[in-house]
């Protein structure tokens, strides 16, 4: 039985008893290996299966030592929108993206220098990676990485200190906390108590997919202009959630079912999310109950 959200303004998480198991990430690499050939557009898949192995790994052993050292990390950016729209990686995109506290940064270096593994590189934006799964074609050497960014309280905001290509972000706190567990490649990940509300403050919320404005994979701009596309164009090729409030319990949250268009689901499990948020499928426009 899952518990329904709490609206403390606290930087805590709150998350059920017990969370359903998910499909493993090998399962959702499989699937999208099986199911999401080459379309021959921008929305071509822009990492393949190995790659996807090499960044699940890195991320696990990232979350894995961030929960050993008590340093709170939240799904953020488009791996946020990942998780909200597909359970998983946008797989047009090439990035993660993580948010963590200013105040652990400390403790974080010191928990990276007893890592046998994982390194951080401190230049402009934070990033980490895996010393065994770098694929060497990143400009500076080592892809893939996660992007960190950090955030301070700030009068009832959290604030991005760095924001993004060039944009300041802030988040209403009560929107963000307490955190909860969303899917994310077959493991449940810390995320903002309203997912679909926190990404209003930083994307517009439309029917519209968008291609991949910047390679992580080779640090640089693409060729051609990103562009979009009803986000319904895709789904014959890569699988979307869809949800519905959930109806099993009085607590309140949501049921996500993960979908091709043309298929039954593949799974589906309760999320923790505000009962009254539901989007449209294939969107991230809310509708009303």
């Amino acid at each position: 039985m899952h518990q329904g959200f709490s609206r403390k303004n606290t930087e805590n998480t709150t998350q059920p008893a017990e969370l359903p198991q998910l499909p493993s990430s090998e399962f959702y690499i499989r699937m999208l290996g099986a199911r999401s050939p080459p379309r021959g557009d921008l929305f071509d898949p822009q990492i393949n299966a190995t790659e996807l192995r090499a960044t699940v790994k890195l991320l696990w052993a990232f979350l894995d030592l961030c929960k050993q050292h008590n340093i709170q990390v939240m799904l953020y950016g488009g791996t946020l929108l990942g998780s909200y729209r597909h359970h998983g990686v946008i797989t047009w995109d090439d990035g993660v993206d993580m948010l963590m506290r200013e105040a652990d940064k400390r403790r974080l270096i010191e928990a990276l220098k007893g890592h046998p593994d994982l390194r951080l590189r401190q230049a402009g934006r934070w990033k980490v990676s895996s010393k065994s799964h770098c694929l060497n074609v990143a400009r500076h050497g080592c892809w893939p990485f996660i992007d960190l960014s950090f955030y301070e309280l700030k009068d009832g905001w959290v604030v991005d200190l760095l924001g993004s290509f060039g944009k300041k972000y802030r988040y209403p706190e009560t929107v963000t906390f307490p955190l909860h567990k969303r899917p994310f490649m077959g493991r449940w990940i810390d995320s903002p108590r309203d997912a679909l509300k926190f990404l209003s403050y930083s994307i517009k919320l439309s029917n519209a997919c968008i291609s991949l404005h910047y390679s992580h994979k080779f640090e640089r701009y693409p060729k051609v202009e990103s562009v979009s596309i009803d986000c319904k164009e895709l789904a014959l090729t890569y699988p979307f959630v869809c949800r519905v409030p959930d109806s099993t319990t009085s607590h309140g949250g949501v049921l996500e079912t993960l979908t091709f268009s043309d298929g039954g689901p593949v799974y589906t499990v309760p999320v923790n999310e505000p009962k009254g948020v539901i989007n449209a499928i294939y969107s991230t426009l809310s509708v009303k109950n």
